[in-house]
């Protein structure tokens, strides 16, 4: 994982302030640069770092668990930022789903 990727990553409110920076930018080159986050974010390791920082950050991780629930199609709906500006979610299916 590059430097910049795991700096990115590093925990949530990192994550969501590289998408926040990207948004600002505006521009012609805004659908690009969120393609490139998100890509970035999407990628295993990043994944993986991300949600175990939200597992050790009991406050943030309760603050997600407040936005969550069950979907009526059977898949768990995690809202992992409160943003106004916009939504990053995960959408977990189990083998019920």
């Amino acid at each position: 994982m590059s430097e910049i990727l795991a700096e990115a990553v590093s925990d949530l409110g990192a994550a969501c302030q590289r998408i926040e920076g990207v948004m600002h930018s505006g521009g012609h080159g805004l659908p690009a640069g969120l393609t490139n986050v998100l890509h970035e974010l999407g990628q295993p390791d990043a994944t993986r770092t991300l949600l175990c920082s939200l597992l050790a950050d009991e406050d943030a991780l309760e603050q997600v668990a407040r936005r969550s629930f069950l979907h009526r199609n059977g898949f768990i709906k995690l809202r992992l930022n409160s943003s106004p500006e916009f939504v990053l979610r995960l959408h977990v299916w189990t083998g019920d789903a």
